[in-house]
């Protein structure tokens, strides 16, 4: 009996949703250098985690230097109005703490 090779088939992954490109967005490089020497509390790190599918998102603020993390359940997912007002919230009990906010286009 001979050994054949097994030819497998390869499916594409098709993209779900669109992509979308931010307007003049600055890269993360041009952040001031003190953030990276993560000397001082007050630089934050904003995210978004997205569930299956695409459905549900949650909000994510992790400060720098001591790790702390602030996140949040986003009802209307990814839209930039509720998001940001969801971010304002959650930052203003520590707004004298608060000295850059970077993202990473999540």
């Amino acid at each position: 009996m001979e050994a054949y090779p097994h030819k497998l088939k390869h499916r594409k992954r098709s993209s779900s949703g669109k992509q979308v490109s931010i307007k003049n967005k600055i890269s993360i490089e041009f952040r001031p250098a003190v953030v990276d020497k993560k000397e001082r509390c007050g630089d934050w790190e904003i995210d978004t985690i997205i569930g299956k599918d695409g459905k549900g998102a949650i909000l994510t603020l992790a400060e720098h230097k001591t790790g702390f993390l602030l996140m949040e359940k986003l009802v209307s997912g990814k839209q930039a109005l509720p998001l940001s007002k969801v971010a304002v919230r959650l930052l203003y009990p520590y707004k004298e703490n608060v000295h850059t906010i970077t993202s990473d286009n999540g």
